[in-house]
């Protein structure tokens, strides 16, 4: 399921007809691996990611308002623009984000 909604995602931002901005809005992503995701604009509002792999991901202008960061590797993510609003970042790795 995720795999096919990145690839749409990835679609949308190409700006392809076929593809569709990604709405991952309280989905369970608890540890998950999204290392180097194109998650750029996605809805991922109050998502579980807690021990998620976001290394290198691109997170800019996401709405991540309300997820569960904690323990998640965020290590040289792109965070410019997200929407960090309420989110648990306890014990979450920010190195080079």
């Amino acid at each position: 399921m995720i795999k096919k909604k990145l690839e749409l995602h990835a679609a949308w931002i190409r700006g392809e007809e076929s593809g569709e901005c990604a709405d991952l809005s309280g989905a369970n992503l608890s540890g998950a691996n999204l290392s180097g995701a194109n998650l750029s604009r996605a809805n991922l509002s109050g998502a579980d990611l807690s021990g998620a792999d976001l290394s290198r991901a691109d997170l800019s202008g996401a709405n991540l308002s309300g997820a569960n960061l904690s323990g998640a590797t965020l290590s040289r993510a792109n965070l410019s623009g997200a929407d960090l609003s309420g989110a648990n970042l306890s014990g979450a790795d920010l190195s080079g984000a």
